[in-house]
């Protein structure tokens, strides 16, 4: 987490601008599916420093830039869990960002609950019933 002095120096205004160009900038590219992926690559990307990344992302997200990341990582997964069955659980982490199966595992229970072979299982029962 940024130091919270320069959290107090973003510009509230240009903050949430600053924020809907990183985001717009991480998906549009899925910047977010390179596990090395860094904020010092956005940010030479945007042409703005670390410092401010961090911020604009704490202030506007109450976390940091990695689980931000991640959260998009995430939403990919689950997409693709629901959607890619021709893909085993591990392969989509990866198409997905996550360096590793257990970084995936780790991230996706503590989000849901459950692992995603089990997410995925569910959707399948769901759909069996509709």
């Amino acid at each position: 987490m940024p130091h919270p002095s320069y959290c107090d120096r973003v510009d509230v205004k240009r903050c949430k601008a600053i924020y809907a160009d990183i985001c717009k900038t991480l998906k549009k590219g899925k910047l977010y599916r390179d596990p090395n992926f860094t904020a010092q690559q956005l940010a030479e990307l945007l042409n703005i420093n670390t410092r401010y990344i961090a911020a604009v992302v704490q202030l506007n997200t109450n976390d940091n830039f990695s689980n931000l990341l991640n959260s998009l990582r995430l939403a990919e997964a689950e997409r693709m869990l629901r959607t890619k069955s021709d893909y085993s659980a591990e392969e989509i982490g990866l198409l997905s960002g996550f360096g590793s199966r257990q970084s995936f595992y780790r991230v996706f229970l503590k989000k849901y609950g459950i692992t995603p072979r089990q997410f995925r299982q569910q959707c399948k029962a769901e759909k069996a019933e509709a």
